[in-house]
């Protein structure tokens, strides 16, 4: 099972002000995979800061939908559905598709961003316990 990683657990669904993790269904924009792409009904696990130390295991989730959006260009016969619109940046945690894409491009490059990002819908199947801090887990 595959890992998919959040830098931040409080990323906000702007559209009903709650974090994204905590809803039973949630968004999340990736770029492509260069080795196998995501897939509908794959399920995987879900991870706070997987390349650190200090990961979190978050839980499993089933992706339900892989879509792929486009920010501002426009390929030829690409509708304007595929364009990544305000509410969707809002319910992925930015306040606007412009912000959303500046974003981007710090983390992943102009050329990348500018190109197809995947728009994954998830489902919680199970939720990690939360852990009390400072107990010995051994």
């Amino acid at each position: 099972m595959r890992i998919l990683g959040f830098s931040r657990k409080d990323w906000m669904n702007y559209l009903i002000n709650k974090p994204k993790l905590e809803e039973g269904e949630f968004t999340t924009f990736r770029v492509p995979r260069k080795d196998e792409d995501w897939k509908r009904d794959e399920k995987v696990q879900v991870f706070y800061k997987p390349r650190s130390p200090n990961r979190e295991f978050l839980g499993i989730a089933r992706i339900r939908h892989n879509v792929p959006r486009f920010f501002f260009y426009m390929p030829d016969g690409l509708s304007e559905e595929r364009v990544i619109n305000d509410k969707e940046a809002k319910a992925d945690g930015f306040p606007s598709s412009h912000l959303m894409f500046l974003e981007m491009v710090k983390i992943h490059g102009d050329e990348k961003a500018s190109k197809q990002l995947n728009k994954l819908t998830l489902h919680w199947l199970s939720k990690a316990k939360k852990q009390k801090k400072g107990l010995d887990k051994g």
